[in-house]
């Protein structure tokens, strides 16, 4: 369409300039010179004329570039720019209108979606534009266009209307807002409207009125939601109100909602609730069916005509466990050299090039020995096998000390003039980065020179020995030549050792080993390479051994269900998935809602990305408790829910802030001691209850196998807690809780028979539940039992062999005992009223010494737990340790009870508090006594003061002068302080 010419003047022609003209061709104004198109002048092009007495100059500037035509007649110059100017007004004015239709159509009474919010963003920014260009022409237009534009078109339903005037506010401000501001905007507008037009719903969803972050969990469908919940805030809730909500408001059908929980009983819970309060209100269409990832598996499977027969090796744990203790047998059986491999390699791991060393968690040898490091270990096994006796850390011939408050026991003593030493050090002299390298090269050396001035013989070994695998050979020489003979067991020897132990139940925990190993890889679906990645990524000093052996047994598991024709759970998710990726099952779904979230696994995780990458328009919202996530061992990935948008992209976030069931001071204690993991979502829980008063209760208790009946045992304080609430309120529903079930067994049956032999008949009503089963569960008044570090039942619980299964498993932050936090506060939200806590008072669990800081707001009932007091005993050697005082064959003595320490300080002889030793004296623990003795920095003994018969002078001898065996003639100078005192 021709707009305007512009010819050339006379002296123009004469110089051969052409006519310009001014033409669109498909919406694009372009420049002609005669029928050639000179310029297309899109968005970035400025057109200006320049006038002079009797001609113009036509100026067009593009993208930097800039095109001059002169010689043009001033009339014609005139004219065209009038036209120019009104053919954009007219131009901007049908794009502003063009703009605002497209912004319509997509703009619905419905949640703004982001899918659908990338898109209007570009639409905006362009309307946004365009509205600038016309107000530099004309500013009075826009305006005008708006209400045109409304009065012209179809009908606009109200809520579509308050989004346009956003938009169209936000385009006519020259804001420093951005287009994410005007989204939020919208769907703010959007929940406001839902809030108040469904009030009567979220009022009566459930049987109590939902609140507001609840409603806006129902309401937000964004392509991917993530709702996060905290202990008792009502995330079923969310649940079952947002499914009656597609259906009801949204017209969703059943079979395009796909509702998933993590087990079965949670599905039928939320199936019964769902159609109660679907006939409640009044909801006549059919409900969805709720559904675990096994189940909806198990259905793709049948749809596709797949094999769904179920393993008993899958049904049945017992079974399971039978079949890889026979297999265990088996391998031994038949290759028990690679039994011994497998079994060594568990023990070896390294960090920085240094062997890691767990102090928490003793090694036991072949010789049914606890060492302290997996080295020592390893040298002790081989020693056995090969018939050289030994004695693990006996004192050293001769009485010394290297190090204060410890007398010289070398690692391994062969006779009691020969010695091993294992030094954990690389051939640069680094050591573990939570030990001192230059205190531990001078011990070193000080022990080697030690034997050298006493004359005994030191094999010395070192940490980069074991990882050059040169060690063995280096000590299998130097036996040789001291004149050791070896009585090397044979491999039926060995064989017959370990089915001893295995008869003995001493490899008990090896079955529990490869059973786990053998879920983990399933769970994860891991290859022979992925597991040996894993293993070396945790430090495996010989992830091959263990990769090698564990793959095996994987293998002859695989090979089982095929010889039977049949598969497992894991099966089921993992072929479903394949299935919808090859395109031979098509889910139908709309929606989908999956509960408990933060538990699910990566082949559960990659099941549900490959049902909603098959739709455009699926909205997947995930409710979930990242603080409880507790079931990392069956696979729960829990960064798919701290790290949430790095898996699905954007998103909507809804916090659950408010819970009912338990007092303000339940959720400050248990929220802060949680969010010490920086891992963990940041939340502030709202309570109903808002009293601040303690409502956490700390009792110690003394060690049940000495005094199963005294006041101060476990049982019996809480026996008695429970009889008094029995007549303070008889109604109350009561929980006992541990961590291990053996815990609640032998508390129930203690219980249950001083009831029936004192003739009490208990009104309350007592729940027994471990900590992971009582997940979900509440009580008024809970009681939390066995809360002790060490030892089989420690928590948080410690084994060393699943470190194993622990680098299989879905990675996790590294946070310590991150898992057992969340059990913790699992377990410590149970309580509507109050939580009383058990801790064994020598050995309390690590997470009852952080509750102790003066953060955490809990009522302390003994005066065991008062610092002062646990200060006295607080072994300075280890992390947990606590000095106990034990009968001896002559005479007691304190001892750490951690277990791990050789320590065994001095009783004051003044106040009978442990004294610790230092280079030259040895101090009372106890601040108010302060006693303090002089002690022989070569031997340890107790100095005494002795008089010179020549010259009559007053010193220190060492008391261990003149004995017949090992005496010790060293002296020390009497100082001033001492000889006034005399």
């Amino acid at each position: 369409m021709l707009i305007d010419e512009l010819r050339r003047t006379f002296l123009g022609r004469i110089l051969g300039q052409a006519t310009l003209s001014f033409k669109t061709i498909d919406d694009v104004l372009c420049l002609y010179k005669l029928d050639v198109i000179q310029h297309k002048l899109g968005s970035n092009a400025s057109i200006i004329f320049d006038y002079g007495v009797f001609s113009a100059t036509l100026q067009i500037s593009i993208d930097d570039h800039l095109y001059t035509y002169g010689y043009i007649v001033k009339s014609d110059a005139l004219r065209c720019e009038q036209k120019l100017k009104e053919f954009i007004i007219d131009y901007l004015s049908n794009s502003i209108k063009k703009e605002i239709s497209i912004i319509q159509n997509t703009l619905k009474e419905e949640y703004l979606r982001d899918s659908k919010a990338n898109k209007l963003k570009n639409n905006i920014q362009l309307l946004k534009k365009n509205i600038a260009e016309l107000n530099k022409k004309e500013d009075s237009l826009v305006e005008q266009i708006e209400k045109d534009y409304f009065l012209e078109s179809e009908p606009i339903p109200e809520e579509v209307k308050k989004y346009l005037s956003i938009i169209l506010d936000y385009c006519k401000n020259d804001s420093l807002l951005n287009d994410s501001y005007v989204i939020e905007q919208i769907r703010e507008k959007y929940e406001e409207s839902m809030l108040y037009k469904h009030k009567d719903f979220f009022d009566n969803a459930e049987k109590n009125p939902l609140t507001q972050r609840q409603r806006l969990a129902v309401i937000r469908n964004n392509d991917f939601n993530l709702v996060l919940a905290a202990a008792g805030t009502g995330k079923t809730s969310v649940m079952v109100a947002k499914a009656l909500y597609l259906m009801k408001f949204l017209n969703i059908k059943s079979d395009e909602l796909l509702i998933l929980a993590y087990n079965r009983n949670a599905a039928e819970e939320l199936q019964d609730r769902i159609k109660e309060r679907a006939k409640i209100l009044g909801i006549n269409t059919e409900t969805p069916q709720i559904s675990t990832f096994h189940a909806l598996g198990r259905k793709i499977l049948l749809e596709c005509k797949q094999s769904v027969h179920i393993s008993k090796l899958s049904e049945d744990e017992k079974k399971l466990w039978q079949w890889v203790e026979n297999w265990e047998e088996n391998s031994l059986y038949a290759h028990p050299l690679d039994y011994l491999s497998f079994y060594k390699a568990l023990h070896v791991r390294e960090k920085n090039g240094i062997e890691i060393v767990d102090n928490n968690s003793p090694m036991r040898t072949l010789n049914d020995e606890l060492v302290k490091s997996n080295s020592e270990v390893r040298i002790a096994d081989w020693l056995y096998l090969h018939g050289v006796p030994y004695t693990y850390e006996a004192p050293y011939v001769f009485k010394r000390r290297i190090e204060n408050s410890f007398d010289y026991s070398p690692d391994f003593k062969l006779t009691d003039d020969i010695y091993i030493e294992f030094f954990g050090i690389d051939r640069k002299g680094n050591t573990r980065e939570d030990i001192d390298k230059e205190n531990y090269n001078d011990f070193m050396l000080k022990k080697i020179q030690l034997h050298k001035e006493m004359g005994t013989t030191l094999i010395d070994l070192y940490w980069y020995e074991m990882q050059e695998d040169t060690l063995f050979d280096k000590l299998e020489k130097k036996l040789l030549d001291l004149g050791f003979k070896f009585k090397e067991k044979s491999e039926e020897e060995i064989k017959n050792l370990f089915v001893e132990k295995l008869n003995n139940n001493q490899f008990s925990s090896l079955h529990k080993l490869l059973l786990n190993c053998l879920k983990a890889i399933r769970v994860e679906n891991l290859n022979r390479e992925q597991i040996l990645q894993r293993l070396k990524a945790a430090g495996f000093s010989f992830a091959k051994n263990i990769t090698e052996y564990i793959q095996n047994l994987v293998d002859d598991y695989v090979r089982t269900l095929k010889d039977n024709n049949e598969i497992d759970f894991d099966d089921m998710i993992l072929t479903a998935t394949e299935l919808i990726n090859k395109g031979e099952w098509k889910p139908p779904y709309k929606y989908i809602l999956i509960d408990e979230f933060q538990d699910i696994s990566g082949a559960r995780y990659e099941l549900i990305k490959a049902i909603y990458s098959q739709h455009s328009d699926v909205s997947c919202t995930m409710v979930g408790d990242d603080w409880q996530a507790i079931y990392r061992f069956n696979g729960g990935k829990l960064d798919l829910t701290t790290r949430f948008s790095e898996y699905f992209g954007s998103n909507t976030l809804t916090k659950l802030d408010k819970t009912f069931r338990y007092p303000r001071n339940i959720a400050d204690v248990a929220g802060d001691f949680i969010m010490k993991n920086p891992e963990q979502y940041r939340k502030k829980i709202e309570t109903a209850d808002k009293t601040e008063d303690s409502k956490i209760h700390l009792f110690s208790y003394i060690e049940e196998t000495n005094a199963p009946y005294s006041p101060q045992s476990l049982f019996y304080q809480v026996r008695q807690s429970i009889l008094t609430l029995d007549q303070k309120v008889p109604n109350a529903a009561i929980a006992v809780m541990a961590r291990y079930n053996q815990f609640l067994t032998e508390f129930k049956s203690y219980f249950d028979y001083e009831n029936k032999k004192r003739n009490n008949h208990l009104n309350v009503k007592i729940n027994y539940w471990t900590f992971h089963g009582s997940k979900g569960l509440e009580a008024d008044y809970t009681f939390i039992i066995g809360l002790q570090s060490r030892g089989v039942r420690s928590f948080p619980a410690e084994e060393q062999d699943e470190k194993v299964v622990e680098a299989l498993l879905p990675t996790t932050d590294t946070y310590p005992y991150s898992e057992e936090r969340r059990l913790f506060y699992v377990a410590l939200t149970r309580a509507r009223k109050h939580t009383y806590l058990f801790a064994n008072d020598k050995q309390p669990s690590p997470f009852v010494e952080e509750l102790l800081s003066p953060k955490y707001n809990i009522d302390i009932r003994t005066a065991w737990f008062k610092n002062e007091n646990r200060s006295i005993f607080k072994c300075p050697c280890c992390k947990n340790g606590y000095f106990q005082l034990v009968q001896g064959k002559y005479r007691e003595f304190y001892i750490c009870n951690s277990g791990m320490c050789r320590i065994r300080p001095r009783i004051c002889k003044k106040c009978g508090s442990p004294m610790l030793d230092e280079r030259t004296e040895s101090k009372c623990m106890n601040p108010q006594c302060q006693n303090t003795i002089q002690i022989c920095e070569r031997c340890g003994r107790e100095m005494v003061l002795r008089k010179n018969n020549k010259n009559g002078s007053i010193f220190w001898g060492c008391s261990g002068y003149g004995l017949d065996k090992d005496n010790c003639n060293n002296t020390r100078q009497l100082i001033r302080m001492w000889t006034q005192h005399l």
